[in-house]
């Protein structure tokens, strides 16, 4: 179990970061299948958009795989939104791959100050044998 997190002020996507370091991704290892269960919460601190109120608060669920074959990752994700209040139409968490790491990314509000936090859950299979395609 993995927790990332990161705080947002504009309408871009951005990686969030294992404890909010603002640095780690999670490396998935080489011939490795995992699968993730990921958490995300999401609420409005403050910022000067007119749209929505200081907490503003969205919550989803992301699932799926990861496999890395052979230093190749793929990824499989679904997602699903649990519970809203307020102005949260353009934010949105997505499960993402970077090289070898996993990462969530999280995209924001204009001129919005949000927090936000995912707990990952994975559950792996390292094999001793290549996973690439024969």
């Amino acid at each position: 179990r993995v927790i990332f997190g990161r705080q947002t002020t504009d309408g871009s996507t951005v990686a969030t970061y294992l404890n909010n370091d603002g640095v780690s991704l999670y490396p998935i290892p080489t011939d490795s299948i995992m699968y993730f269960n990921v958490t995300c919460l999401a609420v409005r601190t403050g910022g000067t958009n007119d749209a929505g109120d200081i907490g503003d608060f969205g919550s989803w669920l992301e699932r799926g795989v990861v496999i890395n074959r052979n230093g190749t990752l793929q990824i499989k994700r679904t997602r699903k939104n649990m519970s809203s209040h307020g102005t949260i139409t353009n934010w949105r968490p997505t499960a993402a791959i970077d090289g070898t790491n996993f990462k969530v990314t999280f995209r924001g509000e204009t001129d919005c100050i949000i927090e936000f936090s995912a707990t990952v859950d994975f559950t792996e299979i390292r094999s001793s044998t290549s996973l690439a395609p024969a």
